[in-house]
């Protein structure tokens, strides 16, 4: 997770000085990785579930997570680039996935506190390593993965073999409800990052520092609240309804709102908006699944959610052409990605909502008639 949000507040400098006339470029870097995941993570997590062999998938998973990233930061033609971030997507999202998949239920508060941290410190580490090269935090955070992978190899026991299983219908169906809400968060992120990057820098004339601190006031609260809701008395579906109507009211607000102190106010409350939406969501897959099955259930959900990353990446960058392309003003096509995702964002959680509290109530119905069997 460290190797991704390390990259937030570098994209936009990496391209300025690698391919500073290709601006489609920088949205496509942001969006053609989750056209790799969306198939790479759920077939990778299959096999891995499949097969049992899920530490070796794993560590294959982070070592070529690795190795395409820090390929992708060098002074490639940007087709080559493209090329590098697409597979690094299938590998990184399948990794978080295998690993997700793994933590059992004693591991679940450690690997969600290791989560929570690489959310929050990642955008901050990212601005400071800026001063020693746009490319840097991309290289330093190629080098995490590769950390994943030994200590996987080091630390994580061999299985006991375990009788395979063919992956069903019904394995995939049962977690949709849930990723639907995993998708509208990252679809509203994936018309948000590269958009509010250039809203700051093109139109606030604010440098890759400040811009880097702004993402921190956006990811700090969203981490800090990933860890507080799932401790709430709050029933989940009401929870992401709630978290994502305030989410869509920040996102309008962001282009909206001069002053740098009342846009972090604003990015603060539509971090904890997000995590409202994001954190209840992951946490009901595993009251949908087997335990035997959350490996590829993981991967199914975050499939969706590379989904939709990948079609808010595009489509904030189709929607900044667009409106170039019909004179309007710079701040008036970037606000306009901030629009369009607040409003996807009310629809499809809204549109959610009802399948999600229908399967969970299947599935505590499935799980009382386990009991109830002798």
């Amino acid at each position: 997770m460290l190797s991704s949000t390390l990259l937030i507040p570098a994209i936009r400098p990496f391209f300025a000085a690698t391919h500073p006339q290709a601006e489609s470029g920088l949205f496509l870097f942001m969006s053609v990785n989750m056209a790799g995941a969306i198939i790479g993570a759920p077939l990778l997590a299959a096999v891995a579930d499949a097969t049992g062999a899920r530490r070796l998938t794993l560590i294959v998973a982070a070592v070529l997570d690795g190795a395409l990233l820090f390929l992708a930061s060098l002074p490639l033609d940007l087709s080559v680039v493209l090329a590098l971030r697409t597979l690094q997507g299938a590998a990184n999202v399948a990794t978080v996935s295998l690993l997700m998949g793994m933590t059992t239920p004693r591991g679940v508060p450690v690997a969600g506190g290791a989560t929570i941290a690489a959310i929050a410190v990642g955008a901050p580490l990212g601005t400071l390593l800026l001063p020693f090269g746009p490319a840097v935090p991309l290289q330093i955070g190629a080098m995490l993965p590769l950390v994943v992978a030994v200590a996987v190899g080091a630390l994580q026991p061999h299985p006991t073999p375990a009788a395979r299983r063919r992956v069903s219908a019904a394995d995939l169906t049962a977690v949709l409800p849930a990723g639907l809400f995993v998708f509208a968060e990252r679809l509203a992120i994936g018309l948000f990052i590269v958009p509010f990057s250039l809203l700051c820098h093109d139109v606030r004339g604010l440098s890759d520092g400040v811009v880097g601190r702004l993402y921190a006031a956006f990811l700090v609260p969203f981490a800090a609240a990933t860890a507080l809701w799932p401790r709430l008395p709050v029933p989940p579906v009401v929870s992401v309804v709630v978290g994502g109507l305030v989410y869509a009211a920040g996102l309008v607000a962001v282009p909206r709102v001069d002053a740098v102190v009342g846009v972090v106010v604003v990015l603060i409350v539509a971090g904890a908006g997000a995590a409202a939406v994001y954190a209840p969501a992951l946490r009901s897959v595993v009251r949908l699944v087997p335990p035997e099955r959350t490996g590829v259930a993981m991967g199914v959900v975050n499939g969706l959610g590379a989904l939709g990353m990948f079609i808010g990446s595009g489509a904030a960058g189709a929607i900044t052409r667009a409106g170039a392309a019909a004179g309007d003003s710079r701040l008036e096509s970037l606000a306009r990605s901030f629009d369009v995702g607040a409003a996807a964002l009310v629809v499809l959680v809204l549109a959610s909502a009802p399948l999600l509290s229908r399967a969970l109530a299947r599935a505590r119905e499935a799980r009382s008639a386990d009991a109830d069997t002798p």
